[in-house]
């Protein structure tokens, strides 16, 4: 697979990088007290919501040697935007790795889903879980820390919420999180030449209607 491998281990350390390395924050981030400003109104459910798969995307990009971007996403993933003690939220996510599909192309889907790189067959999941947050962060945007398992490795990753583009998000629009991270942190280091070690995430999560309506 000489060509093609490289290119597939690109994409795929891509997929693997992203959720692993971005800055770790300090386990016990601080919490402000207030994120919101008097004028804005925060509406998320005062109870857990469901994020909605079917309007929800899962998606990394990476950036290689002789193609300037691959792009790919997980099609199957569910996960849950809890309501803590306090008023405070918590994202929680679980991806299953076996649904990684890279830009349409079959022989660089399946090197992805290899025991190079995400390794399917054992570890099946991955998994992140925010820190608790205020709910206003949903529209103001900032820093998300929480962690991040992969491959049997949990470690500490700091993402970004973006400012919200409507005055409900999760509903009218997306809750967006990315961010960049290395994907040597979780021992994905084939391909290192052809392969860059920054990879981009991105969720662009919307919400389950409580009552079942579009």
């Amino acid at each position: 697979m000489g060509g093609m491998a490289g290119r597939v281990g690109l994409v795929l350390g891509l997929a693997l990088a992203a959720p692993a390395a971005m800055a770790a924050p300090e386990s016990e981030a601080p919490m402000p007290p207030d994120l919101a400003p008097a004028d804005v109104e925060i509406e998320l459910p005062d109870t857990d919501a469901l994020i909605d798969p079917l309007r929800s995307r899962v998606g990394f990009a990476v950036r290689m040697r002789w193609l300037s971007r691959v792009e790919g996403s997980f099609d199957r993933f569910h996960g849950i935007v809890a309501a803590l003690e306090g008023g405070w939220r918590r994202v929680e996510v679980e991806v299953e790795s076996a649904s990684v599909e890279v830009g349409g192309r079959q022989r660089m889907t399946e090197w992805a889903a290899s025991d190079e790189f995400f390794d399917i067959e054992n570890y099946p999941v991955i998994v992140f879980v925010s820190d608790p947050f205020a709910p206003a962060l949903a529209i103001q945007g900032g820093q998300l820390p929480g962690d991040l398992s992969l491959r049997g490795t949990t470690a500490r990753v700091a993402f970004d919420m973006r400012p919200a583009a409507c005055a409900r998000p999760g509903h009218e629009c997306p809750i967006i999180v990315e961010g960049r991270v290395s994907r040597a942190k979780f021992g994905m280091d084939a391909h290192r030449v052809a392969v860059q070690d920054r990879v981009e995430l991105r969720f662009e999560v919307m919400l389950a209607d409580p009552d079942g309506a579009p």
